[in-house]
């Protein structure tokens, strides 16, 4: 169980920006950036971890050397920062600030130094729909942009990590159901199955938006997350039966919440992967991947490590079926030759895609 002590507190702090976060940037580590913490190697608590370990490197106050630091008298709370990918937010960089939930003062964020971001509206929408969903007062959030001292800095333990097999704490899901009932009011369960597609985007499973055709007329109720807001999402996902999940970051949105009734089952676009389980586990009545098809992916471009995140996936008609067959949905309607023909489309238009993207340019990519 991770740790539920009070918060940490510290004096005289010096908060840098972001140089490296989710491993772009001026340094090779994930993470380098936020707070300077005394006992920098043995101070797990208020470091950046996943899966239990220090994943962070400790900001360089040298590289802003040449920089005028803001001096912060207020009470302060370091909460973490601000990534432009809308699952690594929330799956790692928020839980901090979920539990500053009544507490008054500075709600401190760091953001990248070169990404402009120095004021709440130049971040992106999502991230000032989660600052709205946890009650966080918009003119107490300071977006660490520049090199800050912070004479009273509170810092909380990170109570949810990247993929991490333990489930969050008790304390911690309890805060998230308050804030849930707080927004939403009392929400009763509407007996409705829903499909959170990734068709629009490039990487999905390939012909997905004959799948959503085909669902649709099944009775179940289709959603592309990012045509809707954040806390239309979070009310779907607190009051549906069943949450059929195409894998992918939208799932993240249900860390948002305390809790759910609904059954979920996510669709592996990539097989074997199994995300968010601990922490979806702590959270609905029920969780269920399946392992589809084959997917097909090329390389990064500056690392030449597999970019599985951003291949397609090909499954075949027959393993579909088999899936919802399982989950209890019947495709009324399905034709798998229909399907196969907007799977080759897909397919043929993500390759094209790929083949003119600077990754083409690595040795092999896609081969």
């Amino acid at each position: 169980m991770i740790d539920s002590s009070p918060f940490d507190y510290y004096e005289n702090i010096n908060i840098l920006p972001f140089t490296s976060l989710l491993g772009w940037g001026e340094s090779n580590s994930i993470h380098t950036g936020g707070p300077v913490w005394p006992n920098w190697d043995a101070n797990y608590t208020v470091r950046h971890c996943r899966k239990g370990r220090p994943v962070d490197s400790k900001p360089d106050i040298a590289f802003f050397a040449d920089s005028e630091f803001l001096t912060l008298e207020d009470v302060a709370y370091w909460c973490g920062p601000i990534s432009s990918h809308f699952g690594h937010m929330i799956s790692e960089f928020i839980s901090r600030a979920v539990q500053y939930n009544r507490c008054g003062g500075k709600f401190v964020f760091g953001a990248p130094y070169d990404s402009g971001m120095d004021t709440l509206d130049k971040t992106p929408k999502f991230f000032r729909d989660i600052v709205r969903w946890l009650n966080i007062p918009e003119e107490e959030v300071l977006i660490a942009n520049r090199p800050v001292l912070s004479k009273k800095l509170f810092c909380a333990p990170q109570a949810e990590q990247l993929n991490y097999d333990v489930e969050p704490p008790a304390y911690y899901l309890d805060i998230l159901k308050r804030l849930q009932e707080s927004q939403l009011g009392q929400v009763n369960e509407s007996g409705d199955c829903y499909y959170v597609s990734r068709a629009a985007m490039g990487a999905k499973i390939a012909g997905e938006g004959y799948l959503e055709d085909v669902l649709g007329a099944s009775g179940v109720k289709v959603i592309r997350p990012e045509a809707i807001s954040l806390f239309e999402q979070l009310r779907i996902y607190s009051s549906s039966s069943k949450i059929i999940f195409s894998e992918g970051s939208a799932l993240h949105a249900m860390q948002l919440l305390g809790s759910s009734g609904a059954k979920v089952y996510i669709l592996n676009r990539r097989p074997g992967s199994r995300i968010a389980e601990a922490a979806l586990s702590a959270r609905c009545s029920s969780l269920k991947y399946f392992d589809i098809g084959r997917l097909i992916h090329g390389k990064f471009m500056m690392s030449g490590r597999p970019a599985p995140h951003l291949g397609i996936t090909y499954v075949p008609s027959r393993e579909i079926l088999s899936c919802f067959n399982n989950i209890g949905v019947e495709l009324s309607g399905w034709s798998s030759s229909d399907f196969e023909f907007y799977a080759k489309n897909d397919i043929f238009s993500w390759f094209e895609g790929e083949s003119s993207s600077p990754r083409a340019k690595i040795l092999d990519h896609c081969k």
